[in-house]
């Protein structure tokens, strides 16, 4: 059965008009995104949660993956959205429900399957490469815990996340999967594509449909690696 030709338009603009106004949220204060960051993070890297201030005007700090599961697969995002952190959901706004629906839906992922987290845990004003150095502790204790079966990266940003380097290009990642090891030497196959934002927000000329074969050929195991087929099993 032939699968479901995405169209960008349509999509983008449906989920623009879905995009509600919210009232601007309440000011978090050092406690509170200290109490939020405590029992997971405690000491050096409490420091490390406040020195970059994003969380000042978040509405929902230091948000982190509640899922108690582990060997599933691992989609990481560079950082929440306004509509994330009003709800206290993952992945909740536009760009969100534009992946969820027009990439994972598409391709069979059922929701039930994925995880995602934040490379930077609250929502600054204009996220900068500080915030993805100090809070990338507390993505690889994500990683660490979740224990994916694979991970998806969404965007360069978010890939800082993972891989620091000050040379890294989107296009060098782009249609390779790559290693990514966490923990006591566990190797977890990864792959990085386009952030859906830049297809909504048109910061690169980028096609929905160029994100969907990506994840496609990952999950499907042909994507390659060394010139040797990977094998992701969710």
């Amino acid at each position: 059965m032939p699968r479901k030709k995405v169209d960008q338009q349509e999509a983008i603009a449906v989920f623009l008009e879905k995009a509600v106004k919210q009232p601007k949220a309440k000011r978090i204060t050092k406690k509170s995104i200290l109490e939020s960051a405590g029992n997971e993070s405690p000491g050096e890297n409490n420091a490390r949660c406040l020195a970059c201030g994003a969380y000042k005007d978040c509405a929902t700090p230091f948000m982190r993956s509640a899922s108690l599961e582990t060997d599933r697969l691992c989609i990481v995002v560079a950082s929440p959205s306004r509509e994330d952190t009003l709800r206290g959901e993952h992945f909740v706004g536009p760009d969100g429900m534009l992946f969820k629906k027009y990439v994972l839906n598409v391709l069979g992922v059922g929701r039930s399957k994925v995880d995602f987290v934040y490379a930077v845990k609250c929502r600054p004003d204009k996220l900068a490469a500080k915030h993805i150095e100090l809070c990338s502790p507390f993505l690889r204790q994500d990683i660490e815990r979740l224990c994916p079966a694979s991970i998806i990266v969404l965007g360069l940003d978010a890939a800082r996340g993972l891989f620091p380097s000050k040379n890294l290009r989107l296009k060098d990642l782009l249609d390779t999967v790559h290693t990514y090891t966490y923990g006591d030497g566990q190797r977890v196959a990864t792959m990085v594509t386009h952030s859906p934002g830049n297809v909504l927000w048109g910061q690169r000329q980028v096609g929905l449909s160029v994100i969907v074969e990506h994840v496609r050929k990952f999950l499907a195991g042909e994507m390659l690696i060394n010139k040797c087929p990977t094998i992701i099993v969710l």
